[in-house]
């Protein structure tokens, strides 16, 4: 046994296996000029040492790792959603996974682009920061793959993965109107530049479908928080005590909307109906179930996935738009 006060080296295995330093890194890097039962003393060697192969001076050699980075730009719920699902399929496609996140910040957003582009990432999935879009030029300059998701980049030529929030808006709004014959509908609307205004467009567009007016500005802003849900919920029933259905931004808001009614002795959903986004996993646990407007994340991430791996291994660069659908999930709360 060779004792080691530095990090294990491939100089060390080859001196443990009595075998040259090239044939060491062809096995570990898994050369078919190696013949089995050479890569096995070699692997069983490097395993016993605790080799931690040095990813920096691979990449340096091959000019790119095995890593796919995803920045995010919050910790939201969505985020979070989108990290787990993308975790574990880039580890079953024998990619690894770095994960940024700029906190809304551009200055950071900036920072976490660069010092991947430094780390020689081989490709990128984004959610920018809204607003902040010129701070992705130089991962169009450097020729990175990127795929954008649930946003849209106008400046620069990506590939983008979207929802389309159209189809779930007009299905609750719909069914809300003929089922449940709502003729106040409100909206608690994310903040969010892109995800915003796309889901005001949407419910808009449901309400004027069903002739319903909306001219007395249906919209209150909020984030994605039980606290946020909770304060526009009450300040719309302040406001507009005739309020008998709300779409909120997320299930988080629409928990939070929904103790609000009950503080305001509201009953939901017999007074008003309140549906939530995203058909997360609160929805289908809290009491009321919520219902939501359901968009496929394991459907966004994978699509996004197979168009990253495509533009690496086919070294591809024709951009593509891909909308997925939503759906309206009715449950206890409409």
């Amino acid at each position: 046994m060779i004792e080691h006060d530095k990090p294990v080296t491939i100089v060390d295995i080859a001196k443990d296996t009595g075998l040259s330093i090239a044939t060491v890194s062809r096995a570990l890097n898994n050369s078919q000029k190696v013949t089995d039962k050479t890569r096995r003393k070699i692997k069983e060697s490097a395993s016993r040492l605790k080799y931690i192969p040095n990813e920096g001076a691979k990449a340096l050699v091959q000019g790119t790792t095995n890593t796919i980075g995803l920045l995010l730009n919050d910790l939201s719920p969505a985020s979070n959603t989108v990290y787990t699902i993308l975790n574990e399929m880039t580890a079953k496609r024998d990619y690894k996974l770095l994960v940024f996140n700029s906190l809304n910040q551009i200055n950071s957003q900036e920072h976490c682009i660069i010092d991947m582009l430094n780390r020689r990432i081989t490709g990128i999935i984004i959610i920018p920061l809204p607003g902040a879009y010129h701070s992705l030029e130089p991962i169009y300059n450097s020729g990175t793959p990127c795929v954008i998701i649930n946003r849209f980049v106008r400046e620069f030529n990506f590939s983008h993965v979207i929802f389309d929030f159209r189809i779930g808006v007009c299905e609750a709004v719909d069914y809300l109107v003929i089922s449940r014959q709502r003729k106040h509908f409100f909206q608690l609307a994310n903040m969010d530049v892109y995800a915003g205004l796309e889901r005001r467009k949407a419910f808009q567009f449901a309400l004027k479908a069903n002739q319903i007016d909306h001219s007395y500005n249906p919209v209150y802003p909020v984030d994605d928080s039980f606290k946020s849900g909770y304060e526009a919920m009450s300040l719309i029933l302040n406001e507009h005590p005739e309020a008998d259905a709300v779409i909120c931004s997320s299930d988080y808001t629409a928990a939070g909307a929904i103790r609000a009614c009950r503080d305001n002795k509201k009953k939901v959903p017999e007074d008003i109906s309140i549906t939530g986004y995203y058909n997360s996993e609160i929805s289908e646990y809290f009491i009321p179930r919520i219902s939501s407007i359901d968009a496929n994340f394991s459907e966004l991430c994978r699509t996004a996935l197979d168009k990253m791996i495509a533009m690496i291994k086919n070294h591809e660069d024709h951009p593509e738009n891909f909308s997925l659908p939503t759906r309206f999930i009715r449950r206890e709360t409409s």
